[in-house]
Parts: C-alpha cells; structure tokens; sequence
C-alpha cells in the first residue's frame, strides 16, 4: 500500500456462507456480484466511483449457481460483468481489484 501511494488497504473478509454475507451487506454503498455472464442490466465499472464503500461478491469456481444469483439480486446486489472469459477465484479477485482502481480515474492522479 505504501509503495504504490494508496491510502486504504482493502478489506479482504474471512470465508462465510453467502447467507450470512448477504445478511450483513446491508452497509455497503454498492453491492456487486462479479460474474462472466453478459447481461445488459450489467454494471460497468464507473458505477462505483464516488462511493464510500462497495462490496463485491466473487463467486467459486464454477460460478454462482442461479439461486444464489437471485438471492444476491434479492439482497440488492447488481452483476458485475467480468469479460466472456471465466476466471479462477484468486485471480477474479485481482481482477476486481484493478478495476475498482480504475473506476474512478481522479484516483489515479491523486
């Protein structure tokens, strides 16, 4: 963090079930569920720019499965469209990472 002139560290949370994880979302400014679906209801990345705080939901290999999609819905979450391409855990959590980096470009020159 210091290295690259960042001033907060990103909360990485503890593994938990999706149910308690969507009981506690509730705080969040924006709630995202990364996936590989295209869908035109879909989020882009500036969307998260100006919030305070944002939650992203990355999913298990293999994807969330249509139920837990529509809980996430259910609970305010919008899809995060990722690309066509389906990424491991680890690196769609990279992925979603830069990308929240670059939605806000004023950040970029701070």
């Amino acid at each position: 963090m210091k290295q690259s002139g960042r001033s907060f560290l990103p909360k990485v949370h503890e593994l938990r079930t999706l149910g308690d994880l969507l009981g506690e979302a509730r705080q969040y400014d924006r709630k995202l569920i990364a996936h590989e679906q295209p869908d035109p209801a879909a989020l882009h990345a500036g969307t998260i720019s100006n919030a305070k705080s944002v939650i992203i939901l990355i999913g298990p290999e293999g994807g969330f499965t249509p139920q837990e999609k529509a809980a996430a819905e259910k609970a305010g979450f919008h899809h995060w469209y990722l690309g066509a391409r389906r990424l491991r855990t680890e690196t769609a959590a990279i992925v979603t990472a830069a990308m929240s980096l670059l939605a806000d470009a004023d950040s970029l020159l701070e």
